[in-house]
C-alpha cells in the first residue's frame, strides 16, 4: 500500500490535528517544553486501551500485538523524528537520567500523536500484507479514537518554561 492510501485511511480527527498544532506553537514559537517523564505515559494509555478493548471484543490478543508494534516503532522514531530541535537537549538529558528505561514509559500522548503523522511513512516500508495492513489500520484507528476520546485524561495541561541553562544551550545550538 502506498502512503498516500494508508495516510487516507488513518486519517487524524479534527480534535488531535488541533492538539498537534497546539504542541507545535508550545514548543517552537513559545519555546516551552513537555514535563518529561510523563503521566500518564504511552505505556499507560496502551495499557488502558487494551483494557477498554478487552472488555468489548475477542481480539485481546491482536489489540496486545497492536499495542506492541506501536511500542516499538515509538521506542526506535522519539530519536530521530518525532520531536523539534527543541527539544534534543530534553531527549538527550532525559535518555542519560533514565538509562535503560524505554521512551514509552517517559513519554505521553503529545509525542505518541507525532508517530502518527509519521506512521504512514513508516508503514510503507514494512513488508506486510495488505489484508494485515487494513487490519492495524483500522486497530491503530481505533487506538485515535480512544485518545480523542479521553484526551483530558491523557494530555499535558500546560508545557513547562525551560531553566536558563536549558535556553543558553538553545541559543549556541541555533
Amino acid at each position: 500500500m502506498l502512503v498516500a492510501e494508508i495516510k487516507e485511511q488513518l486519517r487524524l480527527p479534527q480534535a488531535m490535528k488541533l492538539k498537534l498544532i497546539e504542541d507545535w506553537e508550545r514548543i517552537t514559537r513559545e519555546k516551552k517544553l513537555v514535563d518529561l517523564p510523563r503521566q500518564p505515559s504511552i505505556t499507560v494509555l496502551l495499557e488502558n486501551f487494551l483494557q477498554a478493548k478487552a472488555k468489548r471484543t475477542s481480539h485481546e490478543r491482536l489489540y496486545g500485538e497492536v499495542c506492541d508494534g506501536v511500542k516499538t516503532f515509538f521506542n526506535q522514531a522519539i530519536g530521530t523524528v518525532l520531536l523539534y530541535k527543541y527539544e534534543r537537549k530534553q531527549f538527550r538529558d532525559l535518555k542519560e537520567s533514565h538509562r535503560g528505561t524505554p521512551y514509552v514509559d517517559l513519554y505521553g500522548a503529545e509525542h505518541l500523536l507525532r508517530l502518527f503523522v509519521k506512521m504512514p511513512e513508516l508503514l510503507a516500508h514494512c513488508k506486510m500484507q495488505n489484508e494485515h495492513l487494513t487490519v492495524l489500520l483500522a486497530k491503530l484507528l481505533e487506538l485515535l479514537k480512544f485518545v480523542q476520546a479521553n484526551k483530558s485524561q491523557y494530555f499535558a495541561e500546560g508545557y513547562l518554561a525551560p531553566g536558563e541553562e536549558y535556553l543558553q544551550w538553545w541559543q549556541t545550538e541555533s
